[in-house]
Order: structure tokens, then C-alpha cells, then sequence
């Protein structure tokens, strides 16, 4: 497909991209990690190493392709999607950069529609989240997208996280609720929570569920309990020379390499996935899985090298289009993101949500869109060369039958195995 130079792109920006951890493994969202005392062993990629986003970067070949897959999958012009997405994934670096540095403050961020976007703190502006804002701004000038600064929301994203959580366990374990599914809206911070009553339960309940739900939530959030009766509120998906993401691997696909804190390499997929895994023939063996709070994630060993690059795929095949890995950050809500699954290979949506809850499965993103089948689960998020997740399965969102792909966040696999996606 023809497009104009590069030239035509608004100027990007991007804070450098060190695997950037807002928690260490002592924190809240921590748990045990899985001994690792192997020795290190490392394979640099076959690919160029991709280096962390700079400041003004042009459209790399890679963001392009997404470009292009978005134009098509959202039925745009290529000229409107640069126009919409070119700059999500930086400003997106932006706000990573501030949630990591003022994470007590921090209270959410979102991308509205080409030109607007917006960055809330729970109380004043602290000092210096200014500067990163204003060096996007500076980084793009004569473009007509602007930044609107909201304080005094009176609670912080990680309240809401933390509030979510609670609120979803506290119901699913519940002798009244048969099924449960959750999420919070970070403009409003408003916990919505829909159930589905267990045999015999009288819709009564549903006004002392909400009620108890409020336990010890922080001022300024509120909870929503409803009632749904039709269908599944959620489901998970599951179903070379070299290990890869984005490859098939029995009944999942694979997400990522990862690296222990010893340095030896593995491959990321689904918790929910068999923990007997083989690609290509060759044996994954099992070494770790979890599904809780922190979200869907399972590792295995590799009897081949491991490199830190993965298939991006296209319309029509899984393993093709092989990437390297620049950076593991967190996605904004209304970024342009895609995906790759040996069921439905890439496809491109928009975020529409953070922290969603199902079962006993926390820390999901929502996609706008029901882009994924079974089989894709454990297959790679991503855009450009950058990852944001592991891909788990499909949530209805507010009610059935509105359902969105959603996928565990790369990051928290840290906070939940001590390994960090590899970018080398």
C-alpha cells in the first residue's frame, strides 16, 4: 500500500524505554517467584537489536504495518490512521514514565478521539510530571493534539486496582453469586461489577452485594453491583530452529521470551494453557503458572534457543513478520494496539480498559473489540516493537453479549515471577 513520506508523521515523542518496574517484588501486587539457579545463558537475536524510543522517532517500518492493519481492520484511510494513531504509543511512553515516578499521585490517563488526550492526578500536579508532558507537547509542534492536565481527583489508579480487587473476590466468593466479572472507569472511578446469581439466589440480594461491596473503598470510589441473566460473562481461549513469540505451541500460542534474574531465558504464554506445551515438535517443558490478581501467565523451558524476538503475523499467517523487542510498557486507554494468535492472526482494535477482573483472574486489558478465538490465548499484544501483554481471553463488557478481547498486562509478570520480558 502507497503512503506518504515519513515527513508527514507529527512529531512523536518517547521517554527511553528501560523495562521500567512501578513496583518492586516486596510490593503489593507481588507473590512468590519460582526458584530459578540456572546458569545464564543468552542468544542476541537474529534481527537488529530495535533501540528504547527516542524523542521525534519516525514511523519505524514495524509502527507502519500496525498502521496499515489498523486503516484496514477499523476501515480508514492510511492518511487518517497516521493522523488518529501515529502518536498514541508515544504519549503512551510518557504517561509509563509518570506512573512509575508518581505512582502515589498518578490517577489515570486516556486518549480521546485524534487530538485530545488527558493526564490525572489525585491532587495537585506534583512536582516535575509537568515537564514530561510538556516535553510531548514540545515534541510535536503545529500538531493540533493537546494534553489536558486534571487534578484533585481524590484517588489514585492504584487505589482503583487495588479497590477493583477487592470489590471482584469479595462477590466471587459469595454463596450467592454463581459468576462475577469486574472493572473500574478511570475518569469517574466507578467499580462496576455484573453477576450472575447462583440456583435459588432472590434478586434481593443484588442491593446487599452492592452495599457490602463498599467496605473500606477510599473516598472518592463508588461501586455498581448489577444483575445479568443471559450467557457467559467471560472465557478464556486456549486451545522451527528456534523459539519465538507468536508461535503455535499445542493447543496456545507463544507470547514472549522472558529472563529469570539469573538470566536464563523462557517463553511467556497463558496460565490457563496445558502445562504440557511443544513448537514445532520440540518440548516446552513446564516451569511455572499463575492465575490471580496479577493476571494469566504461564512459563515454560525451551530445548532450542529462546530469542527475544516474536512473529507478528498478518491477515492470513501467524509466523511471519518476525519483530525484535524494544521495551515491555503499559497501554493507555484509547491507544491503538494489536495482536497475533494462530487462530485469528494479527488483527488490530483500540484499548478500551485497564484492570478488568473474571473469575480469579485480575489485571486484564480490554480491547475495544472481540478480535480473538480460541487457540489465541497466550499469543502476543503488542505495537510497533514494543510489548504490552500476553493475551488471555474475551470478557462481555459492560453486559453480554458486548464482548472485547482482553489480555494480561507484560509488566506485571515481573511483579509475579520476577521475570522481565526480554529486549536483547
Amino acid at each position: 500500500m502507497a503512503y506518504s513520506q515519513a515527513a508527514t508523521r507529527i512529531a512523536l515523542v518517547a521517554i527511553v524505554s528501560v523495562f521500567l518496574i512501578a513496583l518492586s517484588p516486596t510490593s503489593a501486587w507481588s507473590v512468590d517467584a519460582p526458584a530459578a539457579a540456572e546458569e545464564q545463558v543468552s542468544y542476541p537475536s537474529e534481527l537488529s537489536e530495535i533501540p528504547a524510543p527516542e524523542v521525534d522517532d519516525p514511523i519505524s517500518e514495524a509502527e507502519m504495518q500496525d498502521l496499515q492493519t489498523i486503516a484496514s481492520d477499523l476501515g480508514m484511510t492510511l492518511k487518517e490512521a497516521i493522523a488518529r494513531f501515529a502518536w498514541n504509543d508515544n504519549f503512551s511512553l510518557a504517561v509509563d514514565q509518570i506512573r512509575a515516578r508518581y505512582l502515589e499521585h498518578f490517577s489515570g490517563a486516556a486518549i480521546v478521539g485524534a487530538s485530545e488526550a488527558w493526564v490525572a492526578f489525585s491532587g495537585d500536579t506534583p512536582l516535575g510530571a509537568q515537564e514530561f508532558i510538556d516535553r510531548f507537547a514540545d515534541s510535536m509542534p503545529g500538531s493540533s493534539v493537546t494534553v489536558k492536565v486534571v487534578e484533585g481527583r481524590g484517588f489514585t489508579e492504584f487505589d482503583l486496582e487495588q479497590g477493583v480487587q477487592s470489590v471482584h473476590y469479595e462477590l466471587m466468593n459469595d454463596q450467592s453469586v454463581a459468576s462475577v466479572s469486574s472493572g473500574y472507569d478511570i475518569a469517574t472511578g466507578v467499580i462496576t461489577s455484573v453477576v450472575m446469581l447462583a440456583e435459588g439466589a432472590d434478586d434481593s440480594v443484588v442491593a446487599s452485594l452492592a452495599k457490602a461491596a463498599h467496605h473500606n473503598l477510599p473516598a472518592g470510589i463508588s461501586v455498581v453491583v448489577s444483575r445479568s441473566d443471559v450467557g457467559r460473562l467471560g472465557h478464556a481461549e486456549a486451545g522451527a530452529d528456534f523459539h519465538y513469540g507468536g508461535e503455535t505451541i499445542s493447543g496456545c500460542t507463544s507470547g514472549f521470551a522472558v529472563i529469570s534474574p539469573t538470566g536464563v531465558r523462557r517463553i511467556a504464554t497463558a496460565g490457563h494453557c496445558n502445562d504440557a506445551q511443544t513448537d514445532d515438535g520440540d518440548a516446552l517443558p513446564f516451569f511455572w503458572d499463575y492465575e490471580g490478581s496479577l493476571g494469566d501467565f504461564q512459563l515454560n523451558n525451551g530445548t532450542e534457543p529462546i530469542r527475544d524476538d516474536f512473529y507478528s503475523g498478518n491477515d492470513s499467517t501467524l509466523e511471519v513478520n518476525l519483530r525484535d523487542v524494544s521495551a515491555a510498557l503499559t497501554p493507555t486507554v484509547g491507544m491503538a494496539i494489536c495482536k497475533n494468535g494462530k487462530t485469528t492472526y494479527k488483527d488490530c482494535s483500540t484499548v478500551r480498559a485497564l484492570g478488568h477482573c473474571y473469575g480469579a483472574v485480575c489485571n486484564i486489558v480490554l480491547a475495544e473489540h472481540d478480535i480473538t478465538e480460541v487457540g489465541d490465548s497466550g499469543g502476543p499484544w503488542y505495537y510497533g516493537n514494543v510489548a504490552y501483554g500476553i493475551h488471555w481471553g474475551v470478557k462481555a463488557d459492560p453486559i453480554w453479549p458486548f464482548l472485547r478481547s482482553g489480555f494480561s498486562r507484560a509488566g506485571r509478570l515481573y511483579n509475579a515471577s520476577s521475570h522481565i520480558i526480554a529486549t536483547n
